[in-house]
């Protein structure tokens, strides 16, 4: 999702990143039971429950993050929102908002599929075969990742004592 977003933002350059890295639910009782399984039953849980990202860009643009492990919701909540200066974007149902004719619109795609978003990373692993066989150039290459690592990294930093982390 951040390689996604800083790519439809023209890949600008993270500069900032402020975030909430939380711990705070125990799921131990939930143990064997449908919907959670856990490699060993006596293991105890080692990761965050719920994390908030904020990244500031070069280019004046702002990525919020929010992900979960464990949060007490009924049911998988899978979203991705994109918003611009002209119009946004939602997913779940796809759903395109924008400024038409000095009126603001949401636009619903009804025709489709149940899961527009199934096979996408099928498509990213025929994009890598791609480039490794016909040599093209590759839309995400390695110093995207290295800019995502250096985000999740600030992210963990800054949840820690709870302040920004400036990137150089």
């Amino acid at each position: 999702v951040i390689d996604e977003a800083r790519y439809l933002m023209g890949n600008p350059q993270p500069v900032s990143v402020y975030a909430s890295v939380m711990k705070k639910l125990d799921r131990s009782a939930h143990r064997g039971s449908v919907g959670y399984v856990a490699s060993d039953a006596g293991q105890i849980d080692d990761v965050e429950d719920f994390v908030q990202a904020t990244v500031r860009f070069d280019n004046g643009g702002v990525m919020l993050l929010e992900t979960s492990y464990a949060l007490n919701t009924p049911e998988p909540v899978t979203r991705i929102e994109l918003y611009g200066t002209k119009a946004g974007c939602i997913t779940d149902p796809l759903r395109v908002l924008a400024d038409e004719f000095g009126h603001l619109t949401s636009i619903k795609f009804t025709d489709m599929p149940g899961d527009a978003f199934a096979g996408m990373f099928d498509k990213e692993i025929r994009h890598f075969v791609d480039c490794v066989e016909t040599g093209c150039e590759c839309r995400n290459p390695a110093e995207d990742g290295v800019i995502v690592m250096r985000i999740l990294d600030a992210i963990y930093e800054s949840g820690r004592p709870g302040h920004e982390v400036v990137l150089k």
